[in-house]
């Protein structure tokens, strides 16, 4: 989260246990550019992408899998940066 703060970003934590209509309120609200999230929650994102078009980038705690991109792979790339 203090990694989050530093960039100047904002976080916006999504409860796991809701509905995916009201995952969709939120996202629609808040107008996220960026998204993490479990690979259990993959699909509803997916299924919600058309309600929230200011997500530009899609990142899994999973493996890298179509338009998600793994956290592990951020923070390699960062690490590399140094």
């Amino acid at each position: 989260m203090g990694g989050i703060a530093a960039t100047g970003a904002i976080m916006v934590p999504i409860n796991f246990r809701l509905s995916a209509e009201e995952i969709g309120y939120n996202l629609t609200n808040t107008e996220p550019v960026m998204i993490v999230v479990d690979p259990d929650f993959e699909k509803t994102i997916l299924d919600l992408r058309s309600t929230c078009p200011s997500l530009r980038e899609f990142v899994t705690f999973g493996p890298a899998s179509g338009i998600y991109i793994s956290f592990d792979s951020l923070l390699k790339s960062q690490l590399g940066n140094r």
